[in-house]
């Protein structure tokens, strides 16, 4: 019989032994490329994977931004009830599901299209340059391309506006107010 004493089960594999500290170190030094090759993913999967984690709570929250997220005061699930209550909660959410099901359509359509005659292009350096193109608005964001925009269209400041006053082609000495003038039919 035993005598109720527990030794503990040795789980390492007969013959081996754990690597010590420095020899993990010394293998890590030796993948130091691949790390850095690793660090923006890691970065961008900090800042808008984990840094945001927390402002989830403004959909429980009656949100003020004087207070801040942890002085906002808690409502819970009002801010849903108040939404799903609404008469018009399907038509937000079936408007939604449809923009998003056009674009990865119209999305997906329009690559393989654009692949394919690129594809077929004799010029190697044109099809080069198309594709960066059509790849470079996917790394913007829609508040980047809004500002530059607008960095273009200003009335008072835009590029737009400061080329067409040096050249005295503005309308009567006038800025054109791209944002606020109608369309022309």
């Amino acid at each position: 019989m035993t005598s109720g004493k527990v030794r503990p089960v040795n789980l390492t594999i007969p013959g081996t032994r754990r690597p010590s500290f420095i020899l993990t170190l010394k293998r890590l030094r030796g993948s130091v490329p691949c790390y850095v090759l690793a660090l923006p993913a890691i970065i961008y999967t900090l800042c808008f994977g984990y840094l945001t984690l927390p402002y989830m709570l403004i959909a429980f929250q009656k949100y003020n931004v004087r207070k801040g997220l942890f002085g906002s005061m808690w409502i819970g699930l009002r801010n849903f009830q108040a939404f799903f209550l609404s008469n018009r909660w399907i038509v937000v959410t079936m408007n939604t599901l449809k923009i998003n099901f056009f674009a990865i359509l119209i999305g997906a359509i329009f690559a393989v299209v654009m692949a394919i005659v690129l594809s077929e292009v004799r010029f190697k350096r044109f099809a080069k340059v198309n594709q960066s193109m059509f790849i470079f608005p996917n790394f913007l964001s829609w508040i980047v391309v809004s500002y530059m925009v607008y960095g273009f269209l200003s009335a008072e400041y835009g590029l737009v506006n400061q080329a067409l006053k040096n050249n005295d082609l503005s309308i009567g000495g006038m800025w054109i107010w791209h944002y606020l003038s109608p369309a022309s039919s």
